[in-house]
């Protein structure tokens, strides 16, 4: 059996992620989902798809599809609001940055417990009770 390298950079866990914001680490954010969740965290009232197309200098479409994706990943909420008698206008607002912090932190720590129990059955099986690797 060759030993392998510990300081290969295909077995390390620490491996650059390939992203540079956390959004764009989260489902697969670009750069105009978080252009449009800066406009709305910095906000203070929620906003139409045609403000932030505005606020952005994109179409309502790629606009659109930016809200949508950022609801479905639980950083936007999305509310649809009445004004006079038939009328109505949906807008979106950022979820509070601190709750999304504090869930992602959380999510870490479960990440980091499944990494523990991981190396737990690894060491019972190849370690503590399991065949040993011997030089040669």
């Amino acid at each position: 059996m060759n030993n392998p390298d510990l300081n290969d950079p295909d077995l390390s866990l620490t491996r650059d992620p390939g992203c540079e914001r956390l959004l764009h680490c989260l489902d697969g954010h670009d750069a105009l989902d978080e252009s449009v969740y800066d406009e709305l965290v910095d906000s203070d009232y929620p906003l139409t798809v045609d403000d932030l197309a505005r606020h952005t200098d994109r179409g309502r479409s790629a606009v659109y599809d930016s809200v949508s994706r950022l609801t479905d990943s639980g950083l936007v909420t999305r509310t649809r609001m009445a004004y006079g008698e038939d009328g109505h206008s949906t807008v979106y607002d950022a979820v509070d940055p601190e709750r999304v912090a504090a869930a992602l932190s959380r999510a870490l720590d479960d990440q980091g417990g499944t990494m523990a129990r991981l190396v737990a059955t690894y060491r019972d099986a190849y370690v503590d009770d399991g065949p040993v690797a011997t030089e040669r």
